[in-house]
This record gives C-alpha cells, structure tokens and sequence, in this order.
C-alpha cells in the first residue's frame, strides 16, 4: 500500500467517523478498526503502528476519557495482530469482519483495564456485554460495511453508466431510424 492509498483510506474512514459520530453521537464505534486491519494486512509494523496512533488520535481527541487510553490500547492491539496476521484471511470479505471483532474485543478489554488503573468501577453483567461482545460484532459488521460499500457502489456506478451509455445508443440509433423512414 502507498502513501496515495493509505491518505484515501484514512480520509474515507475520518469521514465516515464525521458522519457517524454526527448522526448517532452515542453509538461508541471504533470507526478506525477496519482502517488499522486493512493496514495490517497489507503495510509494514512500523507504517501501521502510525497510521493506527494518528487514527487512535483523532479518537483521543474526541472523546472525554483520560488522555492516552485510546492510544495505548490501540497501538498494543496493533502490535498484538500484527504478530499474528498470517493466522487470518484478509482476501474475503469475512476475514475482515472477524479481524475487526478481535480488533475491537482486545482494545475494548486493555482500554477497560488501563481505564481502571487510571480510575476504578464497577462493572456489571449488562455492561460487560454490551463492550465485550455487542460492541465489537458491531464493530465488525461495520467493517464489513467499510470494505464491502466501496466495492458496491464502484460496481453500481458503473453498472449505471453501462445502461445510460446502452440508453443513449438505443434511443440514437432509434432516431436516426425513424428520420430514415420519414
């Protein structure tokens, strides 16, 4: 991945984190996680520990939570799946959404846990739930969202311009028909 691909990357994923966190302010998506497995899969550790502490930035800044939680938890997860990104397949649109489930399962857990050290709670069933296992499959549709509505919008586009160029040749050729015959 180039420098070119990994700025539209980052910039399609910042603006769905835009329109997300515009339109449902509460839900707490970690909009970067298919951006920081995408990387993963396809850059060297040192070009995806950054791309993933400039993602966990623009997380850290938005949020309200002590300074650097988002940050450690992700570039640690980073560096976690990247040992171990010859275990997962990346070429299917399912190896994305379980990358991005574990992704988001251990960041949920050592964000919770620097999140403790920092400032103790309590934590109960219901809320367990809801981070550990809810959120990150909710995380992982998302990803499969972030990967598979580039592909099929590409694909609609251009399915729509072959019917407009199909309509164009069509309604051309019909014309010129019905002028002959006058």
């Amino acid at each position: 991945m180039n420098r070119k691909q990994a700025l539209l990357y980052f910039g399609y994923s910042y603006l769905l984190f835009l329109i997300g966190t515009l339109f449902f302010p509460n839900l707490k998506l970690m909009f970067f996680a298919p951006l920081i497995i995408y990387v993963i899969s396809k850059c060297s550790l040192i070009r995806s520990l950054w791309i993933t502490f400039f993602s966990a930035l623009i997380l850290e800044l938005s949020s309200s939570h002590p300074p650097g939680l988002y940050i450690l938890s992700m570039v640690i997860t980073a560096s976690i799946l990247y040992r171990k990104k010859c275990h997962f397949s990346m070429e299917k649109n399912m190896g994305i959404f379980l990358n991005v489930t574990l992704f988001s399962s251990i960041a949920s857990i050592l964000f919770s846990i620097l999140f403790y050290l920092k400032s103790p709670m309590q934590l109960t069933i219901k809320t367990s739930i809801i981070e550990y296992i809810f959120m990150p499959l909710l995380d992982g549709v998302y990803g499969f969202v972030w990967l598979s509505l580039p592909k099929v919008l590409y694909t609609s586009y251009k399915l729509c311009q072959k019917w407009i160029k199909s309509l164009k040749y069509y309604f051309f050729t019909k014309g010129k028909e019905i002028s002959h015959e006058l």
